[in-house]
């Protein structure tokens, strides 16, 4: 009984938090990158990124509500979906509450977006929460509590039209369809009369093929944002850069971020947040289900995502959807030892336990992945999470030290 308070209790923390994160971006431009971006739409013909803006133009028209409102609410129903989803996924984890907690707030999962807002309100949200989806159901698959024919009906009427709206909102989604064909193929490999069913997925061709050829130009972005009534807050300068050919991105994007200095210290944060989660896994698996095939399989449905660390600086996005790539692809796999802390008979005072709980409150409350960009250069680190956030809050409500104008712009 206390345990599922708990489980109830971080599910209503995270779900506040992201509201508090919702009811700001009502009055104020978390992210003016994005903002400008969900204003593409299919205004001059079919164009990627356009469906989000053509559907909201059109609520915007017919219910006579400033976009900002539809805007905003999407990334917050997300937020939320995306986090009963994750809840979802770790509740077998909840005998333990130690690992329980380093998964429910770890700082490179489901919390990543609020430890730097600079990667809330972003489009791969979307892409997050079709991984989430089908690796639900792919656990309830493994944990034998629906059948593989049954599974093939989710893919045909769930998981590949989720996937098709996801890639007409935003081309990452493309990225991220290999992680869908392995999982897939790790089950559907599993009887001989379903294995064919895997090339389901051939009719992602059709959407990706669209999208990669009606990329938005600069003639376009033109046309597009004089049709716009209202263009406050947007920036066209946004609109080109999304207009610029990813080839003549990627010279300009690694010069500025490809330094030795940058890439050892993002590649050594990828390491302090993915070998917590991947030991942890590895342990409780214990190599029966995590194997030479999963791994492999797990390696090859993030080497796509690869590509984005050359066209775009955000390196601290690619890398959280890659950890949440891995650890979905290994949740989806039941627990096979007791982790019960009964079973251990837990000591509080037990020296191991302590630094156990040591390492978790550094982690948990002391660290965050930064979203972007070239650390070395900025001066950024991984310093911050829940500690600075709390930090931030008291000197902004009551030293008034912080002046949020400076930050983020209000919504005229």
């Amino acid at each position: 009984m206390k345990l599922k308070f708990y489980y109830y209790f971080l599910l209503i923390l995270v779900i506040l938090i992201f509201s508090s994160v919702y009811i700001f971006s009502i009055f104020k431009i978390i992210n003016a990158w994005t903002f400008t971006e969900a204003h593409i739409n299919y205004s001059e013909g079919f164009v990627a990124r356009g469906l989000f803006g053509t559907i909201m133009m059109g609520f915007n028209k017919f219910l006579k509500i400033p976009t900002i409102y539809f805007y905003s609410t999407f990334f917050y129903l997300f937020s939320i979906i995306n986090t009963y989803l994750f809840f979802l996924l770790i509740k077998d984890y909840l005998k333990n509450f130690l690992i329980f907690s380093f998964l429910a707030l770890n700082p490179a999962l489901i919390l990543f977006s609020f430890y730097d807002l600079g990667g809330y309100a972003r489009f791969e949200i979307i892409a997050i929460t079709s991984i989430l989806i089908h690796t639900y159901y792919a656990k309830k698959f493994n944990q034998n509590l629906i059948k593989i024919k049954k599974y093939v009906q989710l893919i045909n009427f769930i998981i590949l039209p989720i996937i098709t709206v996801c890639i007409l909102i935003t081309d990452l989604m493309i990225f991220l369809i290999p992680f869908h064909i392995f999982l897939s193929h790790n089950i559907l490999s599993k009887d001989k009369k379903f294995k064919n069913k895997i090339y389901l997925y051939l009719i992602l061709i059709i959407p990706t093929y669209f999208v990669i050829t009606n990329r938005i130009n600069i003639e376009l972005a033109k046309l597009m944002f004089e049709k716009l009534s209202d263009k406050d807050n947007l920036s066209f300068w946004i609109l080109e850069a999304i207009s610029q050919n990813p080839k003549s991105r990627f010279g300009y994007e690694l010069d500025y971020m490809g330094t030795k200095d940058n890439i050892i210290r993002y590649f050594s944060i990828f390491l302090i947040f993915i070998l917590p989660i991947y030991i942890l896994f590895y342990y409780l698996n214990f190599r029966k289900k995590i194997n030479i095939k999963n791994n492999f399989f797990s390696i090859l449905s993030t080497t796509p995502l690869l590509i984005l660390f050359f066209i775009a600086r955000d390196w601290g996005r690619w890398m959280h959807i890659i950890i949440m790539t891995i650890f979905c692809y290994y949740v989806q796999f039941p627990l096979i030892r007791d982790i019960s802390l009964k079973k251990y008979n837990m000591i509080i005072f037990n020296l191991k336990n302590i630094l156990v709980i040591v390492f978790l409150s550094f982690y948990l409350f002391f660290i965050r992945i930064p979203h972007c960009c070239n650390l070395v250069n900025l001066d950024i680190s991984i310093y911050g999470g829940a500690f600075q956030k709390t930090i931030v809050l008291y000197d902004m409500i009551f030293l008034k030290k912080i002046e949020i104008d400076k930050r983020f712009k209000d919504f005229n």
